[in-house]
C-alpha cells in the first residue's frame, strides 16, 4: 500500500503570518516612535499613579533647578576659610603593653636537609652528550651590503 502525501495550500497560515508580521512591525514602529518622540510623554503615561506622582514631582523640582541663573562675574561667593584641627591624642598603657602586640609567634618553617642520593651520581640516569659544532662560518653575500636593497622608497 503506497502513501500519498496531498500538499495543501493553507491560505489561514499564510494569512496569519502575514498579520503576525506586520503586527511585529506595527509594534517596533510604535516603540520607535515613543524613543525619538516621546521625551515628554512619559509623564501622561505615569500621570495615573501615585509613583507617577512622585517622579513628575521630582521631574519639576529638577527644572526649577535648571532654570537659576548662573552666576556671574560681579557676584562673589560668600565664605569663609576655617582652620580645622584634631583634638592631640594622648597614649594610654594599653598602647606601650608589649603583651598586646606580641601574642602571636613567628616562627620559620623548618625544611628538612637536603641528601645526595645515590641516583644523582648514576650514570645511568644522566648522559654526557658531546655537542660538535658544524655549522660552517656565514658569510656576507653582496646582497647583503647593497645599499639599493635596503633603501627606504
Amino acid at each position: 500500500m503506497k502513501t500519498t502525501i496531498y500538499k495543501r495550500n493553507n491560505s489561514g497560515s499564510q494569512f496569519r503570518n502575514h498579520i503576525l508580521r506586520i503586527g511585529a512591525l506595527a509594534a517596533s514602529m510604535v516603540l520607535f516612535s515613543f524613543v525619538l518622540f516621546g521625551q515628554d510623554d512619559w509623564q501622561k503615561l505615569l500621570s495615573y499613579s501615585s509613583m507617577g506622582e512622585m517622579a513628575r514631582i521630582m521631574v519639576a523640582e529638577n527644572e526649577k533647578l535648571d532654570e537659576t541663573p548662573a552666576t556671574t562675574n560681579t557676584e562673589i561667593a560668600n565664605f569663609e576659610l576655617n582652620e580645622e584641627s584634631d583634638q592631640d591624642l594622648e597614649i594610654e598603657s594599653w598602647m606601650t603593653d608589649a603583651g598586646f602586640f606580641s601574642s602571636f609567634n613567628i616562627e620559620e618553617a623548618a625544611e628538612p636537609e637536603l641528601n645526595l642520593e645515590s641516583w644523582m651520581n648514576s650514570d645511568l640516569y644522566f648522559q654526557n652528550y658531546q655537542v660538535a659544532e658544524n655549522d660552517c662560518e656565514l658569510e656576507i653575500e653582496s646582497w647583503m651590503t647593497d645599499e639599493d636593497f635596503w633603501a627606504v622608497k
